[in-house]
């Protein structure tokens, strides 16, 4: 597969060089089923690395998930980085991820498009991609926080671009999190303070699910690696339960179900990391399938 890489692209205002990002793009040529030489720009593959608030780095999967990823999708991808906790504790984190967003919808061409003249992704369409914590922040961006939270909460114009959302391993409620592990309490400490009730209060599977998002986009992955070491699928059953209640709510009690949400506990292989390194290939065959055309011939 082959790609331009494009590293250490800093957010606007940037006074952290963790506020900023790598852009891999994939040439016109290797792509024909993606984004042929006369077809629309594609949509924006944004990954969300986890490690609890407080560590990994977007250099951390160029060996790995990286290029699988332009292989398998082979759309435009973005790795994304944020200020880790606790010398920057929330909400400094999802605050990062949403300058990302920002930058990245932006019509204005970046230099690594000024060549082409032309935009190599389509603004108005981005797909997330989160592991661990990444996938906690993924949900903030589509939940809606109460008003005494400290999350920002995520206007509707970027909110509407997301169009798929893959949720990798994820954590998205504290208190069930730390009422499984209370040895966690020590990373989530790190980020959200030592107030319990912030706890509550900040995590996304909590907070409402807005009526455009359970009606149009994006459409929800749930998925879970059964051979995680370090988070059992209570998350995952949590979260799935709560996007079905507020769907059912929303259709009516003789809904079928969530159409927006699919649930995968199989095609995830290995331990808590192993799913965006070592044994990230399932996961980018997953993604695959499911953004691209189902006659696409890049289709594994």
């Amino acid at each position: 597969m082959s790609y331009t890489s494009h590293l250490d692209i800093p957010y606007p205002g940037a006074s952290s060089p963790r506020q900023a990002l790598d852009l891999y793009l994939p040439t016109t040529s290797s792509a024909p089923s993606v984004n042929g030489d006369d077809g629309p720009p594609p949509p924006l593959l944004v990954f969300i690395h986890g490690g609890a608030w407080r560590s990994e780095n977007k250099s951390d999967f160029r060996s790995d998930l990286v290029p699988l990823m332009l292989e398998h999708p082979q759309l435009p991808l973005a790795v994304i980085e944020y200020r880790l906790a606790p010398t920057d504790p929330h909400p400094a984190q999802i605050t990062d991820v949403l300058s990302a967003l920002n930058l990245l919808s932006d019509p204005n061409l970046l230099p690594c498009e000024e060549e082409a003249n032309a935009p190599r992704w389509n603004r108005e369409r981005l797909i997330l991609l989160g592991h661990s914590a990444g996938a906690f922040m993924c949900l903030q961006i589509l939940l809606d926080p109460p008003s005494h939270a400290t999350s920002p909460r995520v206007p509707t114009p970027l909110r509407n671009k997301i169009e798929q959302v893959f949720l990798v391993d994820g954590i998205y409620d504290l208190p069930s999190l730390l009422d499984e592990y209370p040895s966690y309490l020590s990373f989530v400490s790190d980020a959200f303070g030592t107030s319990s009730a912030s706890y509550e209060v900040e995590s996304p599977a909590r907070w409402s699910v807005p009526t455009s998002v359970l009606e149009r986009r994006p459409r929800f992955h749930i998925l879970h690696s059964k051979a995680d070491d370090l988070l059992s699928l209570r998350q995952p059953d949590l979260l799935h339960e709560r996007l079905s209640q507020a769907a059912f709510a929303n259709a009516g009690p003789h809904s079928a179900g969530p159409p927006t949400v699919q649930v995968d506990y199989d095609t995830l292989q290995g331990a808590h990391y192993d799913v965006v390194h070592s044994k990230v290939d399932s996961l980018a065959r997953y993604v695959a399938r499911a953004v691209l055309p189902p006659n696409s011939s890049t289709t594994p």
